[in-house]
This record gives C-alpha cells, structure tokens and sequence, in this order.
C-alpha cells in the first residue's frame, strides 16, 4: 500500500506543522493504520483520499485538494531552495513538493499525473522515496503447493459429490496483495489445476477450480504484463470488502455457465 506521509518525532516540529499538514492514503485499511500514528504524532493533521480505491482516483483527488489548498502558487523545483535564496521572497512562493512513500514495486500513475498536470499551473512536484521491500518467505511455493493440492482433494472427493454422483462446481479462490512471490503461485496452479499462462491474456476458466483475485490494479497488471495472466477479479477498492465484492459479481457468472 502506497501512502504519503511525513513522520515528526520531535515535539517542536509536531506542534508547527501537525495543524496544516496534508496526509494522502488510497485506501481505508491503510487510512486506518495512518490515523493512529497521526493521533499519537500529528494531532490536527488531515488525511485525504481514503475511499479513492486506485491511483488514478487518488491522483485525481490529490489535484483538485492540493490546488484547492495552494492555488495560484508556482511550480516547486529541485533548485528552490537555491533560487528562494537569490530571489527572495517571490521565489518562495511555490507549492510544497509531496513526499511519496512507496515499496519497490510500484506503478507510476500518481507521479505521472501529478508532475504532467494541464494546465501546466496545477503540476505538483513530487519526490519518491522506496521505505519497504516485499521479498518471498523461504519454503513458500511447496507450502502453497501442499495447500492447494489438499484443498482440491476435498473438492473432488467423493463426500463433496451431489446426489447425481457429480462433483459440484466448489471452487477455491488465491487473493493475491503484492507482486512479489507471483512466479511461484503461478507455477504452483499450472502444476495443480492446470492454469496457463505466458499466452494470451485473456482465457476462459473452463474447468479449473483455483481462481485469482487481486487487490488492486498493481498487481493486476503485473501478473498481466510480466506473465500474460489475467487475474479473475480485480478489486475495485483495496480493501477486504471491495476483494468479496468482487468475487460475488464473478461467482454469479461462471455459476450461470
């Protein structure tokens, strides 16, 4: 989850800036965990964005809020700092860059909207600064491989048949929340249930019982772009709710098959 926030420890800090200061989240899980350290840090502090559900709708927002809030000022650059000092006073007046706190893997859409914004007024300079890394923990794709062999065990086993002696349509869902550890889940269905990739995108599920459901656009379009899978559900929100939502509209269709 991507968010854009400042972190003060310091009590003189906090008490300068906590008031006016602009926190941005594109979801509400991490809203929440933001406004428990921005009670405990940054008392007064707003955070903005937390039902936007993609970088796009956050962008968006992020455009109209920001510019609400420094309307008329310049363009920040990486030499204002330099230029204020020459200058003076109107070189100062600029809207304050946005820090942009991200994981290794991450799409591009919020610095691409914000920094190319038209009219050319409304741009909002934005710096990235890479604060976690995902790695994959050892032993997991033969943990996952025990898990889904077992799971469709169940669903083809005889007590799971119905009363015409066929197996009834179970399926078992992977909710995937990160890029990182794709290449072994995909590798693991392709063994177990028959999923292909590296193909064309776009396939119909046919007779497999193991689907995907991702949540959010990331990894969405990771799996589609690095491996040419695409995921059934994609969660319009990034929350568990927006995932469940999703999955329901999916059921109801392939049940309808």
């Amino acid at each position: 989850m991507n968010v854009l926030f400042i972190l003060f420890k310091t009590e003189q800090i906090r008490k300068s800036l906590a008031p006016s200061l602009i926190l941005y989240t594109v979801g509400p899980a991490t809203a929440r965990s933001l406004a428990t350290l921005r009670d405990a840090y940054l008392p007064g502090a707003n955070i903005f964005g937390a039902d936007s559900g993609t970088g796009e709708n956050l962008a968006a927002v992020m455009l109209r809020h920001y510019n609400s809030v420094y309307g008329g000022m310049g363009v920040s650059s990486e030499h204002h700092a330099e230029e204020r000092g020459k200058q003076g006073n109107e070189a100062g007046m600029r809207k304050p860059a946005l820090l942009f706190l991200v994981g290794e893997q991450r799409r591009d859409i919020i610095p691409k909207t914000l920094m190319g914004a038209v009219p050319e007024r409304d741009r909002i300079r934005v710096d990235e600064v890479v604060v976690y890394q995902t790695g994959v923990v050892a032993g997991f794709e033969g943990d996952f491989e025990g898990v889904v062999r077992r799971e469709l065990a169940c669903c083809f086993s005889r007590s799971q048949c119905s009363s015409a002696g066929r197996h009834p349509r179970k399926t078992i869902w992977v909710v995937v929340f990160s890029p990182t550890g794709c290449d072994a889940m995909l590798k693991v269905l392709s063994r177990e249930d028959g999923l292909v990739f590296g193909r064309e995108p776009n396939r119909e599920a046919s007779e497999r019982r193991v689907f995907v459901a991702t949540i959010g656009p990331t990894t969405r379009d990771h799996l589609i772009n690095e491996y040419r899978f695409a995921p059934e559900v994609c969660a319009k929100k990034p929350s568990p709710e927006g995932v469940g939502s999703g999955i329901e509209e999916f059921m109801k269709s392939w049940e309808g098959k």
